[in-house]
């Protein structure tokens, strides 16, 4: 059976929304509790948003959170390709990538080790979501975990 060979728009698009959203609600979850324990203690909204922002813990706790939703969605849009996985995650990627460059002078001020591992990590991460998928046995490739062993 001939496997497709082009783009899907639809499955890249589909894994750059999974991205978005999902870092979106994730990155809320682990802010909120955060937030709320700070304003437990008198801060205000302000004192609040800059401690968050500039705190190493949460930017890194936010950090591993978004690039897991960057790898799963690789994966969605690996998953909704069914072909060329890794180069439908990677278009994924490079969509997230375009729309953080877009996006990053409209964003509070972040420290620059954060941006700058944000940046060259996203594509990677979705790359490694499509990858995943790719191993992964389907109908048309049963043995897609399990290569052949070559003989001697």
């Amino acid at each position: 059976m001939n496997r497709p060979t082009g783009w899907s728009l639809k499955a890249i698009l589909l894994g750059w929304a999974t991205d978005a959203f999902g870092s979106q609600i994730g990155t809320s979850l682990v802010a909120v509790p955060m937030a709320l324990q700070m304003t437990q203690s008198g801060l205000s909204p302000q004192q609040i948003e800059a401690r968050l922002l500039n705190e190493p813990i949460a930017l890194i706790l936010f950090l591993i959170v978004g690039l897991i939703f960057t790898v799963t969605g690789g994966f969605v849009a690996a998953h909704s390709a069914g072909h060329n996985e890794v180069r439908h995650a990677a278009a994924s990627g490079a969509l997230t990538l375009a729309f953080h460059l877009a996006l990053i002078s409209f964003t509070p001020r972040l420290p620059n080790w954060y941006l700058a591992l944000g940046l060259l990590l996203v594509v990677p991460c979705s790359m490694l979501g499509g990858y995943i998928r790719s191993k992964q046995p389907t109908l048309e490739n049963p043995d897609a975990d399990n290569p052949p062993i070559p003989e001697p």
